[in-house]
Protein backbone atom coordinates (compact mmCIF):
# COMPACT_ATOMS: atom_id res chain seq x y z
CA UNK A 1 0.00 0.00 0.00
CA UNK A 2 1.10 3.22 -0.58
CA UNK A 3 2.65 5.90 2.07
CA UNK A 4 0.64 8.58 0.55
CA UNK A 5 -2.99 6.88 0.87
CA UNK A 6 -5.27 9.40 1.90
CA UNK A 7 -8.50 7.48 2.81
CA UNK A 8 -9.08 5.07 5.88
CA UNK A 9 -10.59 2.21 3.56
CA UNK A 10 -9.02 1.11 0.23
CA UNK A 11 -10.97 -0.85 -2.38
CA UNK A 12 -9.02 -2.88 -4.73
CA UNK A 13 -11.87 -5.55 -5.81
CA UNK A 14 -14.45 -3.09 -7.85
CA UNK A 15 -16.93 -5.16 -9.16
CA UNK A 16 -17.42 -7.15 -5.78
CA UNK A 17 -17.19 -4.67 -3.02
CA UNK A 18 -20.10 -2.94 -1.34
CA UNK A 19 -20.53 0.50 -2.58
CA UNK A 20 -24.23 0.49 -1.34
CA UNK A 21 -23.55 3.23 1.93
CA UNK A 22 -20.38 4.83 1.28
CA UNK A 23 -19.19 7.66 -0.64
CA UNK A 24 -16.10 6.70 -2.76
CA UNK A 25 -13.61 8.70 -4.56
CA UNK A 26 -12.96 6.71 -7.21
CA UNK A 27 -9.96 6.44 -10.32
CA UNK A 28 -10.36 3.61 -11.96
CA UNK A 29 -7.74 1.37 -13.04
CA UNK A 30 -7.57 2.16 -16.86
CA UNK A 31 -4.74 -0.30 -17.59
CA UNK A 32 -6.46 -3.27 -16.03
CA UNK A 33 -7.70 -5.19 -18.82
CA UNK A 34 -9.87 -7.41 -16.51
CA UNK A 35 -11.91 -4.00 -15.30
CA UNK A 36 -14.06 -1.69 -17.53
CA UNK A 37 -15.47 1.74 -17.01
CA UNK A 38 -18.30 1.07 -18.17
CA UNK A 39 -18.78 -2.45 -15.39
CA UNK A 40 -17.68 0.08 -12.47
CA UNK A 41 -19.97 2.75 -13.50
CA UNK A 42 -23.20 -0.09 -13.43
CA UNK A 43 -21.51 -1.67 -10.44
CA UNK A 44 -22.14 2.27 -9.00
CA UNK A 45 -25.37 2.78 -10.29
CA UNK A 46 -26.47 -0.84 -9.10
CA UNK A 47 -25.19 -0.14 -5.38
CA UNK A 48 -26.56 3.54 -5.61
CA UNK A 49 -30.25 2.70 -6.46
CA UNK A 50 -30.20 0.25 -3.34
CA UNK A 51 -29.66 3.51 -0.72
CA UNK A 52 -29.07 6.30 -3.24
CA UNK A 53 -29.29 8.61 0.50
CA UNK A 54 -26.48 7.26 1.59
CA UNK A 55 -24.23 6.48 -1.51
CA UNK A 56 -21.99 8.85 -3.48
CA UNK A 57 -19.13 8.73 -5.69
CA UNK A 58 -16.51 11.03 -7.16
CA UNK A 59 -15.60 9.25 -10.01
CA UNK A 60 -11.82 10.02 -11.65
CA UNK A 61 -12.14 9.38 -15.59
CA UNK A 62 -10.59 10.63 -18.79
CA UNK A 63 -12.09 13.39 -21.00
CA UNK A 64 -12.88 11.00 -23.91
CA UNK A 65 -16.10 12.54 -25.30
CA UNK A 66 -16.42 9.11 -27.87
CA UNK A 67 -15.55 6.80 -24.90
CA UNK A 68 -18.47 3.42 -24.87
CA UNK A 69 -19.18 4.37 -21.00
CA UNK A 70 -20.15 8.05 -21.72
CA UNK A 71 -23.36 7.61 -22.17
CA UNK A 72 -24.02 5.79 -19.39
CA UNK A 73 -23.35 8.86 -17.27
CA UNK A 74 -26.59 10.26 -18.58
CA UNK A 75 -27.99 6.46 -18.43
CA UNK A 76 -27.65 6.59 -14.37
CA UNK A 77 -28.26 10.09 -13.60
CA UNK A 78 -25.05 11.05 -12.97
CA UNK A 79 -23.49 14.62 -13.29
CA UNK A 80 -20.21 15.68 -15.23
CA UNK A 81 -18.99 18.16 -12.66
CA UNK A 82 -15.60 19.49 -13.85
CA UNK A 83 -13.14 18.42 -16.50
CA UNK A 84 -9.50 19.46 -16.05
CA UNK A 85 -7.20 20.48 -18.95
CA UNK A 86 -4.25 18.11 -19.47
CA UNK A 87 -2.22 21.15 -19.40
CA UNK A 88 -2.15 24.54 -17.97
CA UNK A 89 -1.51 27.95 -19.73
CA UNK A 90 1.81 27.40 -20.00
CA UNK A 91 1.54 23.99 -21.88
CA UNK A 92 2.75 22.19 -19.16
CA UNK A 93 0.62 19.27 -18.24
CA UNK A 94 -1.80 19.44 -14.82
CA UNK A 95 -0.71 18.06 -11.65
CA UNK A 96 -3.77 17.03 -9.85
CA UNK A 97 -1.75 15.83 -6.79
CA UNK A 98 1.32 17.00 -5.05
CA UNK A 99 4.58 15.77 -3.77
CA UNK A 100 5.18 16.18 0.08
CA UNK A 101 6.19 19.54 1.09
CA UNK A 102 5.06 20.91 -2.97
CA UNK A 103 2.17 23.69 -2.52
CA UNK A 104 -1.37 22.59 -3.02
CA UNK A 105 -3.97 24.80 -4.29
CA UNK A 106 -7.33 23.32 -2.94
CA UNK A 107 -10.39 23.47 -4.63
CA UNK A 108 -13.65 22.68 -2.43
CA UNK A 109 -16.35 20.63 -3.55
CA UNK A 110 -19.92 20.50 -1.72
CA UNK A 111 -22.29 17.99 -2.61
CA UNK A 112 -26.19 18.25 -1.47
CA UNK A 113 -27.74 14.84 -1.09
CA UNK A 114 -31.76 15.34 -2.05
CA UNK A 115 -32.75 12.98 0.95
Amino acid sequence: MGQNMQVSTFLTDYLNEQWRGRIVWCNPPFSDPNVSIDDILRHYASEARQDSCHTAALFMLPNFPQASWRPLLREFGMELVEIIPRTDEHGEPNRLFTSPGEERHRRSYQFHNQC
